[in-house]
């Protein structure tokens, strides 16, 4: 899972204003943008929600678009790389996992995605870019609980860190662990 965040874990503005990036007068670095570039880069497949694949261009590779609104199409270029169409559901979405063992699927929110795929532990590397940012209101990397069962808590362990820029922006590279060990 990538995502980029602020220091009190907003991923988006709440009020729909400005894109997230810097560039259009949002909040994220240049610096986020290329680190999650990178990530879609170096994936096989990639998993988002209708948001998140809708703000996106073309990746050109094979899309999976998380969704109860199959009838729905995107609305962006990336459209035109959606493989597959999975519901929400645990079993639907071990499921499609089970059959793509191996691949390197990359989760790209937004935070009702990020919610189910953290709740059944479904993410083995989080991948955060934090901005040096705290905002007033904002959508969370988690949304409030709309998925019934899973887990309520990960753990993650840090394995590696990088700052990005002058600012402090930061690269936090975690695994999911079962239990913490010291």
């Amino acid at each position: 899972m990538v995502a980029c965040c602020t220091l009190n874990g907003s991923i988006a503005r709440s009020d729909g204003g400005a894109p997230n990036q810097e560039k259009y007068g949002g909040w994220t670095s240049a610096e986020d943008k290329e680190e999650f570039w990178r990530e879609v880069r170096q994936a096989d497949i990639v998993l988002g929600g209708r948001n998140a694949l809708n703000e996106m261009p073309r990746v050109r590779k094979p899309v999976a678009l998380l969704t109860r609104q199959k009838s729905l199409e995107l609305t962006s270029r990336a459209a035109d790389d959606v493989a597959w169409t999975v519901e929400p559901h645990q079993s639907d979405v071990r499921l499609f996992l089970d059959y793509r063992r191996g691949k390197r699927i990359v989760v790209c929110g937004g935070a009702t995605t990020y919610d189910f795929m953290l709740r059944w532990n479904f993410v083995d590397r989080l991948v955060l870019v934090v901005e040096p940012l705290i905002m007033k209101a904002g959508i969370r990397l988690t949304s409030a609980p709309i998925f019934n069962g899973g887990q309520e808590d990960n753990k993650f362990i840090l394995q590696r860190h990088k700052v990005l820029n002058s600012r402090g922006t930061l690269r936090l590279d975690y695994t999911r662990v079962n239990e913490w060990t010291l």
